[in-house]
């Protein structure tokens, strides 16, 4: 389920680099730039792709660290609740869960 949904979403991100990668190509060739500056500026997009591609995979690693985290405070928290003899319930709320969490951040 979830995973046909991102790989529709990696199709159709495919299909819209590939799209824009013809654009460019067709916009580069209008302006009849010099291939070895065409080349400098590849090169230079790449190491920005790259860069920015390395800080979403820490990122990535952060929010994962912090979603265990989180979990692990809910588990202990509901533990001492239960330790205490208080009942969830009578807090006025729920404590937000991990699987909450994941659909209020959309990732």
């Amino acid at each position: 389920a979830a995973s046909d949904v991102y790989k529709r979403q990696l199709e159709t991100l495919e299909e819209s680099i590939e799209t824009k990668d013809a654009q460019l190509n067709q916009l580069l060739q209008t302006a009849n730039i010099d291939p070895n500056t065409l080349g400098i500026v590849r090169t230079s997009l790449e190491e920005v792709e790259n860069f920015k591609n390395e800080a979403i995979r820490e990122i990535q690693q952060e929010l994962k660290r912090i979603r265990e985290a989180h979990s692990n405070m809910v588990k202990t928290y509901e533990g001492k609740l239960a330790e205490f003899g208080i009942p969830v319930e009578e807090l006025g709320f729920d404590p937000l869960v991990p699987a909450n969490i994941l659909s209020l951040i959309h990732i």
